[in-house]
């Protein structure tokens, strides 16, 4: 009778301390006392009859690297059927519902229970386990036990209902060794995170973002525990999907065909190239040509490198990515002619994919770019500029989003040849004249010698020093085998005014008139037969609007007068005019304009519209040299014609150089190179050039 008393006591003590909630646990050491208890009197087991389901946890078993068993004993059932048990789990020792758990279904009378735990514990972790059973509404907990965990197995996805869907949908998954606490575990569709709504130990709820932007198939994973388990069928994002590109490789602007599904019609759609195989990398837009719900062609668009690109499309704010990749391919160049040329010519450049004409191609040697007469797929003409230097150079063309460049350098030569030997030193503004065919160099700015040269023997002969002023922006001519020369400009005195006579029989300078109307410098100088007519140019050292002058004057060598023959017919305010002589005739070329001396009205005449600008003239009675720029021509006034020659400049920008013709060939050099002063005289032979 006393033991009866005792375990009444026990009973009333678990009473005492579960009240009356309808969830409750059994403390650690009243659930050992009761086991030890009923174990020792289990004859008057009977006579306990509780209102409340107790249950008490046993050790864990079977502890290996792929889970463990978990135990646990009903002591009493209450007065309701048992419709649920299981355990619940965590690291702390105070595991509760929000913590791992596993549910079982157990038959009525059972009075002992176990569960195969095979997920949600990791290797080398402690971890506090629990009993639960269930009786109606109310929840039984029993003591907790402590196992050290060896490890459990991976999660496996079996199958996922819907097999598609769109932004908010709601997937489940199901398999095994998941969790019931949904923060324990990481799903993801591909690369997106989903949040879960609800879990069981074989099931997964699942809700997609609201604001997905993909589109296509995509495997789903799932991790727990650092194990991760990956579904064999894929899930497909609701949207547009890329089935196939054609072609497979391309050039920058050509079309390509993306086929495919669920394209929207409008401004919706989109198409991008990305180098990296993710919607959220730099892309760059292509122009669509023509849209349907399973076809878009669109054009390649600019790209800055050529390889592998995916493409993505974009219709609703989805996007999707295409599987494959397509080729950018850019130009290859097979074969350039001539390897060795001049600037003026032209070369043929022949490859592949070197252009379709489009704006933004170009053809380079070195940086110099080329203009060209032609260009296609496979060949590209191009014109060498004038004024490249001489030298070897990288030929490189820029097309289809790509820069190609020939295995094998250019090389520029010049067809002008170097007079050796200059015997004079470095003089700027050299002015020079012919006769008897003996060209005659010297009178600058910096020093007053002459010299003779002889280009049959290739000889220089120092003559008489001029006596006058130095000077630049002077104007020399020949009649009756004497050489006139005057004008220009002093850094000392200013404008000059003052003429000189050069006779090459005796030697001798000698003064002659000055110019009539005073001072002038940077004037014209031209001569039809044995008459001699200058003018234009600038009065005082400055130029302004007032200085510039319009007159000519005609100069009579037999009486050594100058007589004003009148204005020219435009006003040469900031436009330079430039004179010279051929056949007999006098021009005045002006801007694009050319205009002709009637030497018997003694006026002037428009002839012709010029397609270049004249910047400078060298002619003799046969022949005349004209410059537009750095480009060189072989002026015909009997034919209008243009003989385009190499440029001299080509070894730098020239400055108040000087140059003639003798005998069909070109003389020029002197003055100035990139400010440098320059003791160089070329010769063209332009019996090439007829």
């Amino acid at each position: 009778m006393a033991n009866y008393k005792r375990i009444m006591l026990n009973y009333l003590l678990i009473r005492k301390h579960i009240k009356t909630e309808s969830k409750y646990e059994v403390p650690p050491r009243i659930g050992i006392f009761i086991l030890l208890t009923l174990s020792l009197f289990t004859c008057r087991q009977k006579e306990i009859s509780p209102d409340l389901p107790i249950v008490v946890t046993g050790e864990v078993t079977n502890i290996t690297g792929t889970g463990a068993l978990f135990h646990a004993k009903i002591l009493n059932t209450g007065k309701e059927t048992i419709t649920e048990a299981g355990f619940i789990w965590d690291t702390v020792q105070s595991p509760n519902f929000g913590s791992s758990q596993i549910r079982i279904s157990i038959e009525e009378g059972v009075e002992a229970f176990s569960a195969e735990v095979m997920s949600d514990h990791l290797a080398g972790q402690d971890y506090y386990v629990k009993a639960f059973i269930k009786a109606g509404k109310t929840v039984a907990v029993g003591n907790w036990t402590k196992f050290t965990s060896q490890g459990s197995s991976a999660p496996v996805i079996d199958s996922f209902e819907p097999k598609a869907g769109l932004r908010k949908a709601e997937v489940t998954i199901y398999g095994t060794n998941f969790s019931y606490v949904p923060k324990h575990m990481i799903v993801k569709f591909g690369d997106h995170d989903v949040e879960v709504l609800q879990s069981t130990a074989k099931s997964i709820r699942v809700k997609l973002p609201p604001f997905l932007d993909v589109s296509g198939q995509v495997k789903i994973t799932v991790e727990l525990g650092g194990q991760v388990a990956s579904s064999e069928d894929y899930f497909m994002f609701t949207g547009p999907v890329i089935d196939s590109i054609y072609p497979e490789s391309a050039t920058c602007r050509t079309e390509i065909t993306l086929s495919g599904i669920n394209f929207i019609m409008g401004s919706s759609t989109a198409v991008y190239f990305t180098s990296v195989n993710s919607i959220n990398s730099s892309k760059t837009q292509a122009e669509i040509i023509k849209l349907s719900h399973n076809k878009i062609i669109i054009r390649v668009p600019f790209l800055y490198k050529t390889g592998l690109y995916y493409l993505i499309v974009i219709s609703n704010n989805i996007s999707s990515i295409s599987s494959k990749q397509i080729e950018v391919i850019g130009v290859v160049i097979d074969s350039v002619t001539p390897l060795e040329t001049t600037g003026g010519e032209k070369i043929i450049i022949k490859g592949s994919n070197l252009g379709l004409g489009m704006p933004g191609e170009q053809v380079f040697l070195g940086n110099k770019p080329l203009t060209f007469e032609t260009i296609n797929s496979n060949e590209i003409i191009a014109e060498i500029p004038s004024s490249l230097p001489v030298g070897n150079y990288t030929l490189s063309v820029s097309a289809n989003c790509s820069n190609g460049s020939y295995n094998k350098e250019i090389s520029i030569t010049s067809p002008y040849s170097s007079i050796k030997n200059i015997p004079f030193p470095c003089n700027s503004s050299v002015m020079n004249f012919t006769i008897n065919n003996i060209i005659y160099f010297g009178v600058g700015s910096e020093s007053m010698e002459l010299w003779a040269y002889n280009p049959i023997n290739n000889q220089w002969a120092k003559k008489a020093d001029f006596p006058g002023i130095g000077r630049s922006h002077a104007v020399s001519a020949v009649v009756n085998e004497k050489a006139i020369f005057g004008t220009g400009l002093s850094s000392n005195y200013g404008a000059l005014s003052d003429f000189w006579s050069y006779d090459p029989v005796s030697d001798q300078w000698k003064t002659i008139s000055p110019f009539k109307p005073g001072s002038r410098w940077d004037a014209q100088i031209f001569k039809i037969g044995d008459r001699i007519f200058c003018g234009a140019g600038l009065q005082y050292s400055n130029s302004s609007s007032r200085n510039v002058k319009n007159d000519f004057y005609e100069y009579d060598i037999n009486t050594d007068t100058w007589t004003f023959i009148g204005d020219f017919i435009e006003s040469l305010w900031r436009k330079k005019p430039i004179t010279f002589s051929a056949k007999g005739k006098g021009y005045l070329a002006l801007l694009n304009s050319l205009y002709e001396f009637d030497t018997y009205l003694l006026k002037w005449k428009q002839v012709d519209d010029l397609s270049i600008r004249i910047s400078e003239a060298f002619s003799t009675d046969n022949e005349t040299i004209i410059v537009s720029g750095q480009d060189v021509y072989y002026f015909q006034p009997w034919s209008g014609n243009l003989v385009k020659l190499p440029s001299f400049f080509p070894v730098g920008l020239r400055a108040e150089y000087t140059g003639t013709v003798l005998n069909e060939q070109f003389y020029v050099g002197f003055g100035n190179i990139n400010s440098t002063c320059s003791n160089e005289l070329l010769q063209l032979d332009l019996n090439d050039y007829q």
